[in-house]
């Protein structure tokens, strides 16, 4: 029996040398190598004409990169139209930005009723066919008469610009014009104005809807749009791209 231990103990101490040997301990064991990525900022292409900040840039609200949407202020909920001004007045480029807004604001109020019939037949769970895209395309194409009665700024953004002259050959801006100011204004609609607008507006989508189908699947939305009416959820529209 002795014997047998000693034997183990002898096969043991032979093992250990030799995973010390092959670096399994002691200072020649291998150390794991770590790797660390540095973090990638998104390319930005640049042309000839485009403006970009200069001067003192500070960060820029996540309003400016949606065209409108729905959302809370001061405990009032409205819907919003982004408007966007340049000039070299900061005054002038202001009232640009509400002009800008102003003239949006029918084709953008198309834009948000068809975005909330979206999320109505998603919480339905009425899966996307051909006959809702066709609701959806006569939304989105369907003017309201609009009024700016109640019309007014919720939030606003300013910043100097300068458009490109000329690129460096690396494609990074190289001379830059005159500066300007870019002024942006979240324009707010008092949300039970918005609803008038929304309602003639599927009034006409009705009467215009070729079959029984798409009728349903409208007055389905629209009771369904009773209960999101009183969701604070905020609704964004993305920036179209130009």
């Amino acid at each position: 029996m002795k014997k047998r231990i000693w034997a183990l103990m002898a096969v043991l101490v032979l093992l250990t040398y030799a995973l010390v040997e092959c670096g399994g301990g002691g200072g020649n064991q291998a150390r794991p190598t770590t790797t660390t990525s540095r973090p990638t900022t998104p390319l930005v292409r640049y042309a000839v004409g485009m403006y970009v900040p200069v001067g003192q840039v500070r960060n820029p609200p996540s309003w400016i990169n949606l065209d409108g949407g729905i959302t809370s202020y001061d405990g009032i909920k409205f819907t919003w139209i982004k408007g966007v001004g340049l000039s070299k007045s900061q005054k002038i480029a202001k009232r640009s930005a509400r002009a800008d807004a102003q003239g949006n604001l029918s084709e953008a109020i198309s834009v948000i009723v068809a975005r909330q019939f979206a999320q109505a037949w998603e919480a339905l769970g009425v899966g996307d066919d051909e006959q809702i895209e066709q609701v959806k395309q006569g939304l989105t194409a369907t003017k309201s008469r609009v009024t700016v009665r109640g019309f007014r700024i919720l939030r606003s953004h300013r910043e100097q610009v300068a458009s490109i002259i000329d690129l460096r050959p690396n494609g990074q801006p190289g001379r830059l014009g005159k500066v300007k100011w870019r002024y942006y204004v979240m324009m707010g609609l008092p949300y039970q104005r918005y609803k008038r607008m929304r309602d003639n507006v599927v009034k006409r989508v009705i009467r215009r809807a070729p079959n029984n189908r798409q009728k349903q699947l409208i007055r389905k939305a629209e009771n369904q749009l009773k209960k999101l009416d009183g969701d604070p959820k905020e609704l964004e529209v993305p920036a179209a791209k130009k």
